[in-house]
């Protein structure tokens, strides 16, 4: 790089463009090479949640604002909520839903709704305090054979709900 001002300029060979250690390290202007980042080549290979293996766990956090999982997405094991003054909306009618699921909820003045497909069984055990805690879904049952889910956390002055929606509603 050259910097002139007056009759002396100034190099600096290593950020000189033409530099060999330069060009190997220097980011080009297209898509960044995110092939050596782990967690970005394992997310890369399961964007599509029919063909790979659930993900072991997520995280959604809201703060003042609202977090939306709609549509198709890549649903874990084990999702983690915390929602503070906000509001989350977790939508599973079009995914694929991992056995043994569970949805962990902390809510602080804040409304988290889970959404599921009807058939689906809901283990509902909430601690409300200053809030509401509310399930539209059906408790499982030995004799049961629908898919079973569970839902557990705290909620104080605000409220978790679980909806039961077919897919078109």
């Amino acid at each position: 790089m050259t910097h002139s001002s007056g009759p002396h300029s100034l190099k600096i060979p290593a950020l000189e463009p033409n530099n060999v250690r330069n060009r190997e390290r220097a980011p080009s202007l297209g898509a960044p090479d995110v092939s050596r980042v782990p967690a970005v080549r394992e997310q890369a290979g399961s964007l599509d949640a029919s063909t790979s293996a659930p993900p072991a766990e997520r995280r959604i956090l809201a703060v003042l604002g609202e977090v939306k999982r709609v549509r198709r997405w890549a649903v874990p094991k084990l999702l983690r909520v915390r929602a503070f003054l906000g509001e989350v909306r977790i939508d599973l009618r079009e995914n694929a839903i991992p056995d043994d699921f569970m949805l962990d909820v902390r809510a602080w003045g804040a409304r988290v709704t889970l959404v599921v497909p009807p058939g689906v069984d809901v283990g509902f055990d909430v601690l409300a305090l200053g809030g509401n805690a509310i399930t539209q879904a059906s408790e499982p049952s030995d004799e049961s054979k629908a898919k079973r889910i569970r839902v557990s956390g705290t909620v104080v002055l605000g409220e978790v709900r679980v909806l039961v929606r077919d897919r078109d509603g």
